[in-house]
């Protein structure tokens, strides 16, 4: 389809990127925003903490092979702090041809039924460069590019090892209880090579900084209300500390903790350094198993 766009001397459009065919049971993993993060923007991929909190999705790279594209985009993160819209975006066999990159984004404020805004950034990336980019306004008949900005309101884009960006949130007013929606796109000779998501969008809610991770409850039990859901995760054999919880707490009120608990289906994940690791990373926003000795070794 994209070359008959081509055909006819017209760009092809973004949408064309995604599969129309459902991808089959995909195991992408999302973990939404648990906090504001404050990133710094250099495309360095040396700075893993300043993604902790953000929005996470991790390709299945089946998505790609699936529908006969390549698997290029592995990793999208993006989360807001109390002013800006931050994104990062992980590649993988990326190599020095001509690329490229299109991010969407869209504004809904609550209850909407069309977004308030609708921008692309568009970069241009060869090797580990990149040699152009510039932001759209997809609402306007004339998007060759936004008049440019200065100060707080600047975009920002570095790519090195990664591709990071930053944009005021004044660009995508979605406005307290709405949401900002992102999808990327990657091209080459005005193919689609491949998409992140591979199809829709990653969606970030637009709340207040008390509003993103809910407030730790007292007890273990406070992990069981419906707040926590999509938010838990546990180490996959830690039966001790199932019968830990139970000797503490009773019988009857553990086995009722624990049927609660399931019905909130928290992550789970086989290895203790391992889920310190994906927590510290951001992509389980929360572990009831996790050893303090494996926390303290990663923020040594």
């Amino acid at each position: 389809m994209a070359n008959v766009y081509r055909a006819l001397g017209a760009a092809p459009p973004e949408r064309l990127a995604q599969s129309i065919i459902r991808p089959f049971e995909s195991q992408a993993q999302f973990v939404p925003q648990t906090s504001f993060i404050h990133p710094s923007i250099d495309g360095d991929n040396v700075r893993y903490f300043d993604w902790i909190g953000a929005a996470t999705l991790i390709a299945d790279s089946r998505d790609s092979t699936m529908h006969g594209r390549e698997f290029l985009l592995k990793t999208l993160q993006a989360g807001i702090d109390e002013s800006r819209l931050y994104g990062r975006l992980e590649f993988e066999n990326l190599d020095a041809e001509k690329y490229r990159l299109g991010v969407q984004m869209e504004a809904w404020r609550e209850e909407a039924t069309g977004p308030a805004a609708r921008l692309e950034l568009e970069a241009g990336l060869e090797g580990k460069r990149l040699t152009a980019w510039r932001l759209k306004d997809m609402s306007r008949a004339d998007v060759d590019g936004m008049p440019e900005a200065s100060g707080q309101l600047a975009p920002e884009v570095r790519f090195l090892k990664v591709l990071e960006f930053s944009l005021p949130l004044e660009l995508l007013p979605a406005g307290r209880g709405g949401k900002l929606r992102l999808r990327t796109s990657l091209w080459r000779n005005e193919l689609p090579l491949d998409s992140l998501p591979a199809e829709g969008w990653m969606e970030i809610a637009v709340f207040l900084r008390s509003s993103l991770m809910p407030e730790l409850p007292t007890t273990v039990e406070g992990f069981a209300a419906p707040i926590w859901k999509g938010r838990l995760s546990l180490e996959a054999t830690d039966f001790d500390w199932m019968s830990g919880v139970i000797g503490a707490v009773g019988e009857e009120r553990g086995r009722e903790f624990f049927q609660r608990l399931a019905a909130l289906k928290p992550q789970m994940r086989k290895g203790h350094v391992l889920v310190a690791q994906l927590v510290a990373a951001g992509e389980l926003p929360v572990c009831l198993t996790l050893y303090s000795g494996n926390a303290d070794s990663i923020k040594a």
